[in-house]
């Protein structure tokens, strides 16, 4: 009788085998709801950076229409200091999404700007670039020279006839 299993053993066994089909069945289902959410959320994900790849898309559309408005006009070309920095801190307050915007010389010195102070982008990489290329850049994400806070800035060529007289920028916080 020693290899016999007693009633108690055998109806142990027969619930643990009418269970186990049951567990299996949970543990399916179970990661088959994982393996859902998971790909509802890499949708959701997707969408999200879609979103934000557009918006994007439309703040470098905006710099780039915002700086050539700028060049276009003829007062622009070669600014005073006084008038055109007022100017800039006028835009400055329709467009508070920019850290900074103005012209500088074709050394990268200030010649005015939103904030009203005196620097240079003559360090910068995207300074260089738009003078070798004479056309609208964006630049690496930065510090800011006057906010110093983190920024993409934007490049632009003023032109008088054919010659690249100054450079406007934009520093979009």
């Amino acid at each position: 009788m020693g290899d016999r299993l007693s009633l108690r053993e055998r109806l142990l066994l027969l619930v643990v085998a009418a269970m186990l089909p049951l567990t299996a069945l949970l543990v399916w289902i179970s990661v088959r709801e994982m393996q859902d959410d998971i790909q509802d959320a890499q949708t959701q994900l997707m969408f999200a950076a879609s979103l934000i790849a557009a918006h994007q898309d439309r703040n470098v559309a905006d710099a780039r229409n915002l700086l050539a408005t700028i060049g276009a006009m003829p007062q622009m070309r070669r600014p005073e200091s006084k008038s055109c920095e007022k100017f800039f801190q006028t835009l400055h307050t329709l467009h508070p999404v920019y850290s900074n915007f103005g012209i500088v010389d074709l050394n990268g010195d200030a010649v005015c700007a939103a904030s009203g102070r005196d620097f240079s982008l003559a360090d910068r990489p995207y300074f260089a670039q738009v003078l070798a290329e004479r056309r609208f850049v964006m630049g690496a994400p930065a510090s800011g020279k006057i906010s110093k806070r983190f920024i993409v800035p934007f490049a632009r060529p003023i032109f008088d006839g054919d010659k690249v007289t100054a450079i406007a920028f934009a520093a979009l916080d």
